[in-house]
Order: structure tokens, then sequence, then C-alpha cells
């Protein structure tokens, strides 16, 4: 009797938590044994299957919460779950292991430290502290921190320890760049100046917890023991140093449950290794492959323009999602003929969906690069559309755009020191917080600007090689000013930027983020050219047009009801009603950084397939046929990608010039590049060897420019 009851007991907790899931899901909760691959598509509800799996263990199954451990990657992902397993099974998650890798890992070291020679208190450095480190090792290995790149050189150290790859290691190896050449000569000295402070760097704590379970037998056997349940979620963006943590704590007990998806690989350039999750049942052959396919997030339209896409990469686990929402609208391919109509495009069709009903806060616009939000938000600004940037700055807040901006305004406004402080040491010129001080105190003594000061450096107090670099700067200014009077405020701007050495802070730079600040320096010489062009202005105008562009009502933008704009990485986990994916062009989307090996054509594909499965109900995916984008204009084709859509879940729109305008010989049109001409014949020319044909037209122009001839969509109306 006594068993009945608790066989019945059993079942109802097991109906509970198994209640909602599909067969897929029901299967990926209740198979605990053993290795189990969750292959989960986009939408396919992966998040619901990790909770109630771990939720399944504890309270039906009653495996000790100790003996359980599941690894996120992101503190916010781990939040979640502990609170959905919670509601789930209540007080019985209290002591649940979850958290990030880095978080998992320092539990461990606390309570380990002394094994590897460190001290249970040891510190954790980041970002400032640890460059500064950088720097002092390099200066110790008696490199110039001004002919050597310590940001390339950290960055540098950091892939080698996600590879495992010790000081001893390194040195016996090839280089093949200079920064790792640098690199090399100044990594045991980094780690030695590490470990004498008794303090680590985010990756030695996965990197020394690997070595240490490797190391001590007898640590091991007690967290293999512990940790009998292992889950790791988002398995595709693991590296080798977190594929080696969870393979060795699995090594004994090998029940191990990774949940992932190939397709959504998209971090190949921070070390994730996409063989981690395809030779998963090479490293565990009596796994249980378990493929979510079912999709409650997006029409059907939607979820088949992605399988279209996605089928073209080679390295991927098939799989093919299947929408219970039904066929939905068509998604939109819309062609633009330049970045400013892509813009309004998207204000209009955002404007429209708004006037029906809809919500700003739907909409969601996804670019490749950051620089790319730069017209969309004056599209914005200039028609009251509220919008948030998610997961970065809007493009007059980012720092590299404001510290130029500083300079422009210390070069206009001599008195302005709050501008003149932001750039005073940077790049790093000597000038550190000690010496602005002394500097600021004699300029406010002696009634002078700071900008004067600089040239009083032995007055102030400075030593002697202070008080040179404040001069040196000084007369950087100086110089400066005198260029300033009727130089166009492009080719101004370039002059600062040589002449302060700006660009070399990021130049040198293998870090992702130092790519993309470079980026968005070019893309501020698109603004200062279209700037030039409109009104040959000077450069206090210029900055005074800036100022009213990025005075926007932050507290507004912050809001549900706004539209979010983002990079495709960021959109990640997310979804909103409406998307637009914009930029479909060769050379941005697949990235020219990308197109060198079908590796990085794969990763771009998988970013499209992200993009384009963030969208529930409408899809927009535009492309132009020209662009100015960091500061160059240039004629674009489209994406490889376009052309691998299904033509029967799109609608193809065109709003290119050649579609709008029915040119004739007589006509005055304008080009971007050789300026404005008239028509003298329109014909259709073969495309390559091919039997399709395109309209093209011969203008003449200017006597300097003469006769040229090019396809019509590049015309446009004087």
């Amino acid at each position: 009797m006594t068993h009945s009851s608790e066989s019945n007991d059993l079942s109802t907790l097991s109906r509970q938590l198994l209640k909602g899931l599909n067969p897929e899901q029901r299967m990926a909760v209740e198979t605990t044994g053993g290795p189990v691959l969750v292959v989960a598509g986009a939408g396919s509800g992966k998040t619901s299957v990790l909770t109630r799996r771990i939720a399944y263990l504890i309270d039906v199954e009653n495996t000790p919460v100790h003996h359980i451990l599941a690894i996120t990657f992101t503190n916010k992902a781990a939040k979640e779950m502990q609170s959905r397993i919670r509601a789930l099974i209540g007080q019985r998650a209290e002591n649940l292991w979850m958290g990030t890798f880095h978080s998992i890992c320092v539990r461990i070291l606390r309570r380990e430290a002394e094994k590897l020679g460190y001290t249970p208190s040891f510190s954790i450095v980041s970002g400032d502290d640890q460059q500064a480190l950088v720097q002092q090792s390099m200066l110790d290995a008696n490199y110039d921190l001004k002919k050597f790149d310590s940001r390339a050189v950290q960055a540098q150290i950091s892939k080698w320890k996600n590879s495992l790859s010790s000081p001893k290691q390194v040195v016996r190896g090839k280089v093949s760049s200079q920064a790792e050449a640098v690199a090399r000569d100044v990594y045991d000295i980094y780690q030695s100046r590490l470990f004498g402070a008794n303090a680590m760097d985010f990756d030695d704590l996965i990197g020394n917890t690997v070595a240490l379970l490797k190391k001590d037998g007898e640590v091991l056997e007690k967290y293999q023991e512990k940790f009998r349940y292992l889950h790791v979620d988002e398995y595709q963006d693991t590296n080798h140093a977190q594929y080696q943590l969870v393979r060795v704590l699995a090594e004994k007990h090998r029940n191990i449950c990774v949940v992932g998806d190939s397709d959504q690989a998209i971090y190949a350039w921070r070390g994730a290794d996409i063989s981690n999750i395809l030779n998963f049942e090479s490293d565990y052959p009596d796994a249980s492959v378990i493929v979510l396919e079912r999709n409650y997030r997006s029409t059907q339209n939607i979820l088949e323009t992605a399988n279209h896409v996605i089928r073209n990469n080679r390295r991927r686990k098939d799989k093919r999602l299947q929408s219970t929402r039904g066929e939905g609208v068509p998604v939109r391919v819309c062609g633009l003929t330049e970045g400013e109509d892509e813009a309004k495009y998207v204000v209009d069709q955002i404007q429209a969906y708004v006037k029906d009903g809809g919500k700003y806060g739907d909409c969601a616009v996804l670019y490749r690069a950051n620089a790319q939000s730069r017209v969309l938000e004056e599209a914005f600004m200039g028609e009251a559309v509220p919008y948030t940037i998610v997961g970065g700055w809007t493009f007059y807040d980012r720092r590299e755009i404001k510290d130029i901006l500083a300079y422009l305004r210390v070069l206009t406004n001599p008195k302005d020191e709050i501008s003149l402080l932001r750039i005073i040491n940077t790049p790093k010129r000597g000038l550190g917080s000690q010496t602005v001080d002394k500097l600021l105190n004699y300029a406010h003594t002696e009634d002078m600007t700071l900008l004067e000061a600089l040239n009083s450096g032995r007055e102030a107090g400075l030593s002697e090689k202070a008080a040179e670099a404040a001069k040196q700067l000084h007369d950087i200014f100086q110089e400066l000013v005198m260029w300033m009077e009727g130089m166009p405020v492009s080719e101004y701007v370039a002059e600062v930027l040589h002449a302060t050495r700006y660009r070399g802070i990021y130049e040198n730079s293998n870090k992702e983020e130092d790519k993309q600040r470079l980026e968005n320096i070019e893309e501020l010489f698109t603004v200062t050219k279209r700037f030039d062009e409109r009104r040959q202005g000077t450069v206090m105008e210029f900055l005074a047009e800036v100022s009213l562009l990025s005075d926007v009502d932050k507290e507004k933008g912050q809001t549900d009801e706004s539209v979010r704009m983002m990079t495709l990485h960021s959109s990640k986990g997310l979804e909103f009603p409406v998307v637009f994916l914009i930029g479909l062009e060769e050379t941005l989307f697949p990235h020219s950084r990308s197109m060198d090996d079908e590796a990085g054509i794969e990763e771009e594909r998988n970013l499209c397939y992200v993009g384009i499965t963030r969208a529930q109900n409408a899809l927009h995916l535009t492309y132009c046929s020209e662009r100015t984008l960091y500061g160059q204009s240039s004629f674009r084709q489209p994406s490889r990608f376009l052309a691998e859509l299904p033509e029967h879940t799109i609608q193809r729109v065109s709003l290119l010039n050649e579609d709008i305008y029915d040119w004739k010989p007589g006509d005055h049109v304008r080009h971007f590049q050789h300026g404005e001409g008239v028509v003298l014949e329109i014909r259709e020319k073969p495309i390559g060897q091919s039997e399709e044909t395109e309209t093209v037209m011969q203008v003449m122009f200017h006597p300097s420019v003469g006769l040229k001839e090019f396809p019509k969509r590049y015309a446009k109306p004087v």
C-alpha cells in the first residue's frame, strides 16, 4: 500500500514537471543517464528543457542537489534558470551549483587555491588593472609601449590561455606576427607578476581549474564524485579550455547533458570551437541525441527562409525547424539605392506598423557592423521615433567618437577644460592623474586655461619628463589651431588623428572591439564628408550640428516603447515581433574580414540564421546598390545569402532608382563619384557570359571626368 502511494506521488510529480512538453522535449528531460546531446533549434524551448530536467533529477529521481552542476554562458541566463527551477520545486533548488564557467571555477579555486600555490583570497584582475600589468611586463622585457600595442599582446596571451598553452609551450612554438613575438617574450613575465601578486586574470580561472584537476588526483576524484550530473548550455560556444574542464569533470560518471545548436555558433573570433559540439558523438559514442525542431517563436515563412539559408553550411548538425504558429506573411526582401534610402524605408515601415496599432517596442533593427547605426539614428531622430541601442552605445556616445569630438572642442574652444581632461592622456603620453592635478592647480592659481598650463610644466612642479610631454601636447594643439582655417572638416579631422596619434590606439590591436572602434572612426568621416558637401562650414559649425543630433532624450530612449537597435551578435537569445535585418551586401554581410575561408563564411551564415530567427511575425531584409560607410562611397553587390532564399516564402520589393525613374537621353543625372552629367544613351548590356542583361547608360560628365558608362541603378535625380 505504501509502495503504491509513493508510486502515485512520483507519477504526480512527474506529470507536473512534464506538462506541456512535446515528445522530444520530454525525452530530453527524462533521459538522465549517460551522455546526452540536445540539438536545440532557435525558439525550441531549450531553457524550459534544461530547467525541467534539473528539477526532474531533484524532485522525481531524488538526486541530491549537490550532485548537480549547471553551466551557462551569462549570469543573466543562470539567474533566469535558477528562478525557474525554484518556481518548479521550491527550496530544494537552493544549493544548486549553477553559474558561468568563470563563477563555477572561482568557487572551486577558492577552496583549492593553496594546492596551486595561491591563497584562497587571491585577487581577480581585469580591465585597466590587467592592461597595466601587461604594460609593466612589456617594460620589464624592454619593449617600448609607444611602438608596441599592449592590447594586442594582451589579446594574444588570452588566446594562448584559452587553448591551455603555457608560457613554456609558447616559447617552444612558432610565431606568425610581431604581436605574437612580443607576447611570447612577455607571457612568462606577466604570469610571474600575477602569481607574485596572488592574482589571476579571467582566463586563469578556467585554465588553473583544469590544471588543478589534471595535476591532483585527489581533487579530481572529489569533484567528479560531487558533480555526477553535468549540464552545459550553449555548448557550441565553448572554447578549448572550457571543453577540457567539462570533459575531465564528466569522465567518471559520464552523465553529461550538453545543449546547443551548431547553426548558432557565432563566436569563433573569441575562441569558441564549433567542433566541440560537432564531435560530441565521437567523444561519447553511446550518447543519446535528441533534436528539438519545433519552434514556438516564428511563423513558418520565417523558419523556411532560415532553413534554406543555413542548409548551405557543411559543418552542422542537420535539422529543419517547424513552426507551431502557422505560415504567416512572406518575408520582405527590399533593394534600395543607398543607406539613407534604407533608413527611410525602415522608419516608414515602423511608422506604418505603429499607425496600425503596433508598438515601437515590437520592432528591432539588426546590423552586422556598429557603424551602420549612425544613418539609422539620424533618421529616427529626424522623425521623432524613440529608439534604444542594445548592447552598445549610440554612435555619438561611443568612446572613440567622444574622444575625437573632445579634441575638436578643445581646438575650437581652448577654455573647454572638461574636453581637455578627457583626452589629455589619450593616447598615453605620460600625463597621469597626479601630473594633471598639478597642472590644474597651477592653471587655476595663475588664472590661465589648462591648455596654457601645458606650456608651463616646470613652473607647475612637474618632473622634467612630464613637463616635456605636456609641452609637446601644447605644441600639437597650437599647430592644429593654425591649420583649422579654410580646411574642409574631413581633412582637418584626418590631420587631428594623425598629429595626436589617436588612431594608433586601435590600429595595431587584434581585439574585435578595437577593430569595431576603428570602423566607427572611419564612419565619422562619412558624417564629415556629408557636412562638407552640404555646406562647407567650419569645425565649430560641424560641432554645433553634431551636438544637436546627439542631444536626444536619453530617458525616453530607455523605455520599452522604443525601437531596439543592435548588432547581430547582440541579438542572440532575443526575439521581436518585427525585425529589420539591414545591409545584406557582400563585404558588409558577409563581412570582408570573414571572406578568406569557408569557415569564416559559414560563421557569417550562422549569424544570418540567428538574425532571421529573431523575428516572430514579420521580417524585412534590406540591401543597397551603393553605400557610404567608413567615409568611403562604393557600389555594392547583394549578399550571397539573398541568393539562398526560397522564392516561395519571400516577397521581393525593389525601390532602386532604376525601377523608380524612367530615364531617357537628355536627362540630367547625378552619380555619387562622377558628379552631375547628361544622359546620352540607354541600352541593354549582357552580364558576363550569361544570357541575362542589365540596363546601362552612357553619361557625359564634366570635361575633367568625360564619358562614363554604368548600370542605370547608379543614377540619381539632380
